[in-house]
């Protein structure tokens, strides 16, 4: 079964699956596998650059003393 990208519009063979839960549901919308690689490391390192910005801010934000 090819699938479209909804990204870059490439066609690809979903894993066995993907393939599966697609044709249960043909509405779904699928990525690529380069696609998912490069959106799910855009969102760690988003995820992680939230945590280092709340914790500086939580570490500057303190109690004063003095």
């Amino acid at each position: 079964m090819k699938t479209k990208c909804v990204l870059c519009d490439r066609t690809f063979t979903p894993a066995p699956l993907q393939e599966k839960k697609l044709r249960k549901h043909p509405h779904r919308m699928f990525l690529c596998p380069e696609c998912h690689q490069r959106i799910s490391q855009q969102t760690l390192d988003r995820k992680s650059e939230m945590d280092r910005r709340k914790t500086s801010c939580q570490s500057s934000s303190g109690p004063q003393s003095g």
